[in-house]
């Protein structure tokens, strides 16, 4: 069974579970970019991590709902 992952936009654009995470690591990631100061270093790393969340929140629908990322508006398997 080939696997579909699912690509930025669609994550962004959909009701996906990881999408809060995308917006806020994404906030925060540009937010530290943006500031000058040591802080803007924690703002970097606070954002990676909410990231990296993310993208374990897409491999756990995708392990949940048998390789469709999609989550819950997903057909079912044996359709």
């Amino acid at each position: 069974m080939e696997t579909n992952r699912p690509d930025l936009p669609t994550i962004l654009t959909t009701n996906h579970p990881a999408r809060p995470y995308f917006i806020l690591g994404g906030a925060l990631c540009l937010l530290g970019l943006l500031r000058n100061n040591i802080g803007s270093i924690l703002l970097l790393g606070a954002g990676g991590a909410v990231l990296m969340r993310g993208a374990d929140e897409i491999r756990r629908m995708e392990e949940l709902h048998g390789g469709n990322a999609h989550g819950t508006n997903a057909p079912p398997l044996d359709a």
